[in-house]
Order: C-alpha cells, then structure tokens, then sequence
C-alpha cells in the first residue's frame, strides 16, 4: 500500500488576554507551509480554522480527530504555533482564548499529550512539530512559567509506531519571528521579501520543504531545518541568541522517513560537487591524466561516503561550539583561488590533487 503524508496545521494568533502578544504572521505562516507541502505531494494539508478561535476544545478535538481517521500507512504531520509553556512535567501551547484569571493558568492551555490517541491511531509515522513563540509574555505571578523549557517527551508509542517532537527552540530559549519593520542587512540575499512577518522555524520548515525536493529522513530534515534557521538569523541580524531546535523520538532518526520525495542523488550534495569540479584536477601533470581520472572517482565516491556520515552526526555536531558548517565550502573556495597564483607548468600529482579535494571535508565532521 502506497505511504498517503498527511498534514494538519493549527496556529494561534488572535489572543483574548490583554497581556498576550498577538501574533499576526501565524496565518500566512500556516497558508505558506499547506501550499508547499501540497506541492510536495501531501495528500492533505489541512489549516484548521474555527470561527470560534482556536480555543482549547478545538485544538484537542481537531488533533484527536486527525489521529483518530488515519489510515494504516499514513504518515502524519501535526504543526502546532502559537505562544507555549512548560507547567508541572508537561508542555503546553497557549490558545487564543487562554486567560490569566484560570488557576493555574496552565489549566486553560493544551497540554501537549495524545499519549492515548497515538496508541490508537493506526497511523505508520507521526510527527509533531512545536512552532511555540514566547516573545511578548512578561514573567510575573499571573503569566506562564518563563524560563523553563519544554519538558523530554514521555514516549507511551507502540513500538511498530514511529513518533517525534520536533521543537522550534531548546529549554530556555526563544522561538523567534520577524516583525514586518525588520529588513536583512544590506547585500545579503535570505530568499524572503520586504516587509514579511513570519516564524524562523515555520518559514524554515517550508523552505526545507519547498527547496529540498527529494525523499527524506529525519536527521537530514533536522540538520536543513537548523541551518536555514540559523541563515534566517544571521540575515535579519536577530540579537537574541540562535535558538536551537530540538527532536525528541525513540526512533533511528537517519530510518525515520518524514518527507515524500524522489530518490536522492549524492552528486546533487555541494560537497560531492565541490570535489568533482575542484581545479585541482585540472592543475595535474597531463602525463598523468589516467591515473587522475581513476583516483577523481574514487574521491567523489568517497565525499558521498562522507555526506552521508555527516548527515548522521549533524544533530551532535550542532551543539560543538567548535563546529563550523561552512568550513568546508570556504576551504574549498579559498583552495580553488590559492590553486590559480600557481605558475605556468607547475603540476601537481594526482595524490596531491586528491588531498586538496579531500581534506578540506575531514574537520567537518571531527
């Protein structure tokens, strides 16, 4: 039977609560992520809406009801947005009709557990993702806990069953958005447009999946999420530290199939094409050009060895203070220029060659 993805997409964004920032750009955030994931082959890509608001009763009822009609082999996608917290050992998201006068406050919110429908669903592969904003809410008595993050989820899953939690930031950071005043710095190039609002993790969510078209697993969709976050950050020059997205599951993340897609080609990979076309390689001895050609396929070979173990490790890699994601490509850039000072009739031999393509990928992943 044929693998149906299936998205439901809840944001909250009118709040009733005076002392809760509202947050406008959550609908075009939700309208932007269904259009991409249809384009992408979802079967659906459901954006809840309620003329009532998006109230507690409605989100759980639309989420039960979304676990509940699953089919056997579905996989299913659940974005939850809106401002969260974390009360008493259980994550919550805050809906619009949330009030400060509830006792505790956590009370009026959604607590972020279907413990008993994942049980019951016969969904194959369930994957939620916590789009939760903080920004706006002052810490006092009456508000949500401030600091402390979102809680390790408690896995209850049948083991047949595939579930994560894929979370906008870590414990005591900020999910962060841009305003619609905010613009990138000058020169720099984010792929958005003037004037937008929008989530860093939704709108990094959507481009992964808008930009990235063939079939992946979760680690790789981990690892692009965080690096388009971290793109977004850099280009509207964010001054709140770089929030780090975090994934809770029981699963091998690298068997985790989460987007539908065409199988993927190593030769697409920047740094599979950084060693195939590395002038080095046009930099050799003539004389040895046969020897050249066997061991530049055994290098580009080998750099999709080394993509693919990279792909793995980029979850742990992310949190090295040491790590530098784009080390490789400036190494690479910087080799190519050094390489065309060289003088007219000075080789290199094919081993050297190989080195130059080669070595630069090696920190990477230490």
């Amino acid at each position: 039977m044929t693998t149906r993805h299936k998205a439901l997409l809840i944001g909250a964004s009118d709040y009733d609560e005076p002392g809760i920032r509202s947050l406008p750009f959550v609908r075009d955030d939700l309208a932007r992520l269904s259009a991409a994931l249809t384009e992408r082959g979802f079967h659906s890509a459901e954006v809840a809406e309620s003329k009532r608001g998006i109230t507690l009763n409605f989100v759980k009822e639309q989420v039960s009801r979304f676990l509940r009609e699953a089919k056997r082999d579905d996989t299913l996608w659940i974005l939850l947005s809106g401002h969260g917290q974390h009360y008493e050992g259980t994550d919550h998201l805050i809906p619009e009709d949330a009030s400060f006068h509830v006792h505790p406050f956590a009370s009026s919110c959604v607590p972020l557990d279907w413990g008993k429908e994942l049980n019951e669903t016969a969904a194959l592969r369930a994957v939620f993702l916590i789009d939760a904003c903080r920004e706006g809410i002052e810490q006092d008595s009456m508000g949500p806990a401030g600091i402390e993050g979102w809680a390790k989820r408690k896995q209850t899953d049948a083991l047949r069953r595939e579930v994560a939690y894929v979370y906008a930031c870590s414990p005591g950071q900020f999910a962060l958005f841009v305003q619609e005043g905010e613009a990138v710095g000058d020169g720099v190039d984010a792929g958005t447009s003037p004037g937008e609002s929008f989530s860093l993790f939704s709108r990094a969510v959507c481009d992964v999946v808008t930009d990235l078209p063939h079939a992946m697993h979760l680690a790789e969709f981990e690892a692009a999420v965080q690096q388009r976050i971290a793109e977004l950050h850099a280009a509207y020059r964010k001054s709140r530290p770089l929030q780090l997205i975090r994934v809770r599951t029981d699963a091998e993340k690298s068997d985790f199939a989460v987007l539908p897609g065409r199988a993927r080609d190593a030769s697409e990979h920047p740094w599979v094409r950084a060693v195939a076309d590395h002038p080095a390689w046009e930099r050799t001895d003539p004389e040895l050009y046969a020897a050249r050609d066997a061991l530049k396929e055994l290098c580009v070979a080998q750099a999709g060895r080394l993509v693919e173990a990279y792909e793995r490790s980029a979850a742990s890699l992310r949190d090295d203070p040491w790590h530098d994601s784009e080390l490789a490509k400036r190494t690479h850039d910087r080799m190519g220029f050094l390489l065309g000072k060289m003088g007219r009739g000075a080789w290199l031999s094919p081993t050297e060659a190989a080195l130059l393509t080669l070595l630069p990928l090696g920190p990477v992943l230490s």
